[in-house]
This record gives C-alpha cells, structure tokens and sequence, in this order.
C-alpha cells in the first residue's frame, strides 16, 4: 500500500525568519523557517518543535511497529538545505529528528520507554538511527544504519546494519531488504 501523509503548514513571510507550524502524522509542530540568499543560492533551515504529541501514526509506517500506540514528550525536528535550483535543495536537504521521552506499546502489550532517540537522513547519505531507552525494564540502547534514501527511491537493495547493547543481550544484525517502496 501506498503512504499517505496529511501534512497541513501554515506561512506567514517576515523578513529572512519565518513562523512556521506544521502537522505532521498528527503530531503539532511549531517552529521557523529561515531563508538567506546568497550568491544566487538559497540557504535554508527549519526548526520545528512539538511537545506532548500522538506517536500512532508515525509509527505506523514501520511494518513491524504497525498498531503501536504511544505518545512523545517531546520532539525537535531540522531540516538544512541550500542550491539555487529545486534538484539541488533536495539533494543537499539534511534532516534530523529527536525524540525525548516516547513510551511506546507494542501490539501485544510490551512497553518500550525512549529516553532519547535520534534520525538523520539526507538523500546521499547513510540514514541513522539511535535509540536509547528501556524495554521490559531492561535498558537498551540502539544504533541502526541503512542505505541512503536515495538507494529506495532508486528501487535498490537497501542494506541495514543494526547493534542492540544492553545488561541482557549483545545483538548484531547485518542484512538486505528487497528493492523497491
């Protein structure tokens, strides 16, 4: 099935820095956009902020998260980018996610509790993802690395390396999932 997502963004221009709210799979985000020109090129950045929000949907999209519930104390979201045409903007586009104070159940009734995690992903670059926090009252840390997301697009195989460090369990996983979105 195809992802969907209701995106509503709210704008309003002052000057070089920007009031900006944004949803994004139910959780409200308030921040700024700032734009500089420079030389012909625009320099870019967003900062966006939400707290106390939904994490059911967002974490839908994660076939095996799908019907998790939860809720995040606290999120921070960045997204940088610079060039003078469009193709450009995005292949520059940086972004980075955190998450603070997350509890998430799992279908079958296990909660997982994020202290802190952390996404960051560009077009070109290895996608990265931390996640620190405690899971069936053991603490866990995370570390998951994928392909760039410019390997999906492209329909090719996209290789994950993941490590799980905790009191009870040392875990190394090195795999490929199939081309394709």
């Amino acid at each position: 099935p195809g992802l969907t997502n209701d995106w509503s963004i709210g704008l309003v221009a002052y000057a070089h820095n920007t009031p900006l709210q944004a949803v994004i799979d139910d959780i409200r985000f308030s921040g700024n956009l700032k734009a500089n020109i420079k030389e012909e090129r625009l320099i870019g950045s967003v900062r966006l902020v939400a707290k106390t929000s939904p994490l059911d949907k967002l974490v839908s999209h994660i076939p095996m998260l799908a019907g998790s519930s939860g809720s995040i104390g606290r999120s921070v979201l960045r997204i940088n980018a610079e060039g003078s045409k469009l193709a450009e903007l995005i292949e520059t586009s940086r972004l980075h996610y955190r998450i603070e104070d997350a509890r998430l159940t799992l279908p079958k009734g296990t909660h997982l509790d994020i202290n802190n995690a952390t996404i960051e992903a560009s077009i070109a670059t290895e996608l990265k993802l931390n996640v620190d926090g405690v899971l069936l009252d053991v603490p866990l840390s995370a570390q998951i690395y994928t392909s760039p997301l410019q390997a999906l697009i492209q329909q090719q195989a996209w290789l994950v390396r993941m490590q799980v460090n905790s009191p009870a369990v040392q875990l190394n996983l090195n795999g490929e999932l199939p081309s394709g979105l």
